[in-house]
């Protein structure tokens, strides 16, 4: 698959009138609409407080969650958070993971939500949150991101489709990459 890149904030003037506040908010409520409609209840955490978390100076604070990329192959591929599992690696060892608390994120929240409630529904005892925007609202926070088989950090990501630039801030300091339409 053939990827485009754009700079963020350099996708369209109109846009880029809408401050990063304005973007954010408008990201926000997105997600929230969709959680009101497919999985209200569902619990979740702000790209704030997961930011606190792993960036905490007790590596035990840090230890006490997975991060569950629950995005394509395709999106992975461009980064993913730093130590996040794919939902085939999660589901396998899902036994094995009593103890932590499980944060699925994708690039807006609606993939990770459904994914959540399905793990609430059939697992009683799960600890897990949903990531409230996802990693579109990850880039609002200045949120690392690394490369998927290194692990080493990175400026780019799968912004997980063109509908989606808009909720991008307009710092510049991330490339976005996309499929090229055929």
């Amino acid at each position: 698959m053939e990827l485009m890149s754009f700079e963020s904030g350099k996708h369209g003037e109109k846009l880029c009138e809408m401050t990063d506040v304005e973007k954010r908010d408008r990201l926000l409520r997105t997600y929230s609409e969709l959680c009101e409609e497919h999985f209200k209840g569902v619990p979740e955490v702000s790209s704030e407080e997961l930011l606190q978390i792993l960036t905490h100076h007790d590596a035990g604070v840090r230890a006490s969650i997975v991060l569950v990329d629950c995005r394509s192959e395709a999106e992975q591929s461009v980064s993913m958070l730093p130590g996040a599992v794919t939902m085939a690696d999660l589901e396998q060892n899902l036994d094995e993971l009593k103890d932590v608390e499980l944060i699925p994120y994708c690039a807006i929240g609606r993939r990770s939500g459904f994914f959540t409630k399905r793990i609430l529904e059939k697992n009683t005892g799960v600890k897990i949150r949903n990531h409230a925007g996802g990693i579109l609202d990850w880039s609002h926070v200045e949120g690392p991101l690394v490369d998927r088989g290194t692990q080493h950090a990175i400026k780019q990501m799968h912004a997980g489709g063109a509908n989606h630039l808009k909720h991008l801030p307009s710092s510049g300091k991330l490339e976005i990459l996309l499929p090229k339409e055929v």
